[in-house]
């Protein structure tokens, strides 16, 4: 059976060279002419036909034996018989070592770990089968603890898009992918859509849809208080966190993936919009023509100046308000461009480097995994972006803007408070951020409600009681019907309602 240790070396029985004595106690030990340094107590000693002692009546070293005294010409060293010199680590076969071969305390401190290892406390990890200690204070700094259980921004992976994927030109609204402003006030225009990411968009970026914005109409020289730019505005109480207004006031990092026909010097702005304003413009470059790239960008509260942020002018008020804006620039007049990397209490998007997107309809811009984390990061440390099932994401885009019935679907139940007033109470599924106004589509015969064995078409509808969770719906210029009665509602054809509430 295999051992664990040392054994001797099978069959490895070796007789040293004759040794001819004279009047000395020291001699070499050969065998074939060559000098061996056996274990002494691995050897059999035979003088004048007697058993030597090993360790009293001699002893090996360096390849010679020693006897206790000085010997004489006429003495025999018989034999020197080597029992076994070479030693072989024996290795166990596979499986074969379990719990009863090993003694409980085989590791010394086996005891489990009572308190949080010190920063010199080592660890063993196997790196490709092989153990290696580790200090614990490099592990603690490889892990990464967000501040906040979900993401800053949202709806950030451009997943989802309530009011519709297809084509909107726009002069500065809510129009397309949630959560996004979309504003420009150019001589030029511009469209966004969703884009479906091709398999090596997915391979390269990790996410299956971007934000894709094309100039439609141009303006080659950008009027100074012009702009072009995607928006998003993060509510204020999400941000306390962020400790701003104090000494404590926390580094932000802003990554994001961005694709474009145009490359050069691009902005990005975080705005503080509580208490006093202030604007950070940060540059960053698009390298490579329509190929994605990930930037990581740092915002320290004190960049350029050390006390606005950190201020009592810093804090962001503790409501359901706008607190932060992070603004991606297009195309900025120059009353809107500050220095790069600084704080100011001043309307400032970009720097003066900041591309005019807006000189060519051959321009395109794709944006998407855009992130926001609490610390300082580099693109090696910074934490994996925080995908979110759809559902949970909608229910978070919904708290701004819900879009309550599309085309030809079931509404709700209503009744006729009077011959011309009909209504219906309705709930929203995430409480809104404020109390929210419906936008109805308007037009002939967009609603109808089926009561009393006919229909009554409504061409739009009104909101009232409005709150944090319901409201009601009513119409009083199309309805018709007998107090009391009550029917089905539901949209026709062109028939939409939302609920909106955004910043």
């Amino acid at each position: 059976m295999p051992y664990v240790g040392n054994k001797p070396e099978v069959g490895n029985f070796r007789k040293c060279d004759a040794i001819t004595t004279s009047a000395t106690a020291t001699y070499n030990l050969l065998v074939g002419g060559v000098a061996v340094n056996p274990n002494q107590n691995q050897c059999i000693v035979s003088l004048n036909g007697v058993i030597q002692s090993s360790g009293n009546s001699y002893t090996i070293a360096n390849s010679q034996i020693t006897m206790a005294s000085a010997l004489t010409s006429s003495d025999v060293i018989d034999f020197i018989l080597i029992l076994g010199d070479t030693l072989d680590v024996g290795v166990p076969s596979d499986d074969t070592v379990d719990a009863s071969k090993i003694t409980a305390n085989i590791i010394t401190g086996q005891s489990a770990l009572g308190a949080t290892p010190a920063d010199t406390d080592e660890l063993l990890i196997s790196d490709a089968g092989t153990l290696k200690r580790v200090d614990y204070s490099y592990l603690k700094s490889s892990v990464v603890n967000r501040p906040n259980a979900q993401a800053l921004i949202i709806n950030g992976n451009m997943d989802v898009w309530q009011r519709g994927t297809a084509t909107v030109t726009t002069t500065g609204d809510y129009v397309g992918v949630d959560r996004f402003k979309i504003s420009e006030d150019t001589d030029g225009s511009f469209s966004t859509e969703r884009h479906t990411m091709s398999n090596a968009e997915f391979t390269t970026t990790g996410f299956g849809y971007a934000l894709q914005a094309d100039c439609t109409g141009t303006d080659a020289s950008i009027g100074a208080s012009q702009t072009a730019e995607i928006t998003q505005k993060i509510e204020a109480q999400n941000l306390q966190l962020l400790q701003y207004g104090t000494s404590n006031a926390k580094n932000l990092t802003l990554s994001f993936w961005v694709k474009s026909s145009k490359t050069g010097t691009y902005c990005v702005a975080i705005r503080k919009r509580d208490t006093t304003s202030y604007d950070i413009p940060i540059e960053y470059s698009i390298s490579s023509a329509d190929t994605w790239e990930k930037k990581v960008l740092n915002i320290s509260p004190t960049a350029g100046s050390t006390s606005l942020i950190t201020s009592s002018g810093g804090v962001i008020d503790n409501n359901n308000g706008d607190g932060l804006h992070v603004t991606f620039c297009l195309a900025i007049g120059s009353n809107f461009q500050g220095t790069n990397n600084t704080w100011v209490a001043a309307s400032k998007l970009c720097t003066s480097n900041q591309v005019n997107w807006m000189d060519s309809t051959s321009n395109d811009f794709y944006l998407t995994g855009v992130q926001l984390e609490v610390g300082e990061y580099s693109a090696s440390t910074l934490p994996s972006f925080q995908h979110e099932t759809y559902a949970a994401n909608l229910a978070r885009c919904q708290r701004y803007y819900y879009k309550m019935i599309d085309e030809n679907v079931a509404l709700a139940t209503f009744s006729y408070y009077s011959a011309s007033r009909v209504e219906a109470g309705v709930s929203f599924p995430v409480t809104m951020r404020t109390a929210p106004s419906l936008i109805s589509t308007s037009g002939s015969s967009y609603f109808r409600v089926q009561r009393n064995g006919g229909d009554n078409n409504l061409n739009d509808l009104s909101g009232s009681n409005v709150g944090l969770n319901h409201a009601s719906i009513y119409n009083t210029d199309e309805a018709s019907g007998t107090a009391g009665d009550a029917g089905y509602g539901y949209s026709r054809a062109n028939g939409v309602l939302s609920w909106n509430s955004e910043l």
